[in-house]
């Protein structure tokens, strides 16, 4: 059978050459929503940025004085600095993709916006629906957090309660799985909505995060094939091990300007990263570079533990320029 994962990337994402978008979806029953999918999100996502955008050139000009520190006037003229906005713009842009949408099969969606600003920082932004997890690895500070929310029903009590609330003929509640899905909200499944059972396409969005000079991260995007045999914080290990060996090995280096290392791996019968557009300043798909490295590792692991299910990986390596 076609793998239903589909991985897609945008650099730049439209006329914005510094920012990026980075998506991976995962279809059930087929992949005909991720397919569609991939090329509704970017395009209602521009469309919905554009506001956002027109803003910020209007603050940064009125804003532009001698009394305003010039690396603060940098970071206030991107695209992803006006929180509240860009949050909506996500939103508005998930749940128009669910409109649009013309198959009756579903998939999660996991989208990355990422954007590097003039004084050489890094914003980045993540919305999701379903259980296609993005992980951040600080490598500066071995630690890591997971950006997304995981909306499987079992998982989720506020998520099971929800749908339970909505199925009083549900003996006991919803638990585990509603009309054969085990994931509350989803791209799709267009039948299943219009019965007003719960599912719907409101992503999570996570809180925005700004990357200094002094951070080095890791940002590790996949759908449940690989969550459902290697846990978060097992991945962030892996990751962090294979960084610091290949460190101790070609001793420390730095990049000197801002950088985004992006590769992807996927398992089944159907290549899913044949719609990937343009390239990320820094960017390198070689077996030699760090994220396929750790994308190579846990797709390895993954396929060890014999996961059930197909399975991308796509790995950022964020490097934040020191200005």
């Amino acid at each position: 059978m076609p793998c239903e994962d589909v991985v897609a990337w945008r650099t730049p994402l439209a006329h914005w050459p510094q920012v990026g978008l980075f998506c991976v979806f995962d279809g059930h029953h087929s992949r005909n929503a991720s397919e569609q999918a991939q090329d509704l999100l970017p395009k209602l996502l521009s469309q919905h940025l554009q506001p956002t955008h027109q803003q910020q050139q209007d603050q940064q000009h009125s804003q532009h004085d001698q009394h305003t520190p010039l690396l603060q006037q940098q970071q206030q003229g991107a695209l992803l600095a006006n929180e509240p906005a860009v949050a909506a713009a996500l939103t508005a842009s998930f749940l128009d993709t669910d409109k649009q949408l013309t198959c009756e099969d579903g998939c999660t969606a996991t989208a990355l916006l990422l954007e590097g600003c003039a004084d050489g920082s890094v914003m980045l932004r993540v919305a999701n629906v379903g259980d296609s997890m993005a992980v951040l690895v600080d490598l500066a500070n071995s630690g890591w957090r997971c950006l997304t929310e995981d909306h499987r029903i079992a998982g989720n009590a506020s998520e099971a309660a929800r749908l339970s609330a909505k199925n009083h003929h549900v003996t006991g509640g919803v638990s585990n799985r509603l009309y054969g899905l085990n994931i509350a909200r989803m791209l799709g499944d267009r039948f299943l909505k219009e019965q007003d059972v719960g599912f719907i396409a409101e992503p999570y969005v996570s809180e925005g995060v700004v990357l200094g000079p002094q951070d080095e991260v890791l940002v590790l995007v996949a759908s449940d094939g690989l969550w459902d045999v290697v846990s978060q914080e097992r991945a962030a290990g892996m990751a962090g091990k294979i960084v610091a060996e290949r460190s101790r090995a070609a001793g420390a280096t730095s990049t000197g300007s801002a950088a985004v290392d992006c590769t992807d791996s996927s398992a089944g019968s159907t290549s899913s990263s044949d719609r990937a557009e343009g390239s990320v300043q820094g960017a390198s798909r070689g077996n030699s570079s760090v994220a396929a490295a750790v994308a190579e590792a846990l797709m390895h692991a993954a396929l060890s533990l014999r996961s059930k299910d197909d399975t991308s990986i796509m790995v950022l390596h964020v490097q934040p320029a020191a200005m």
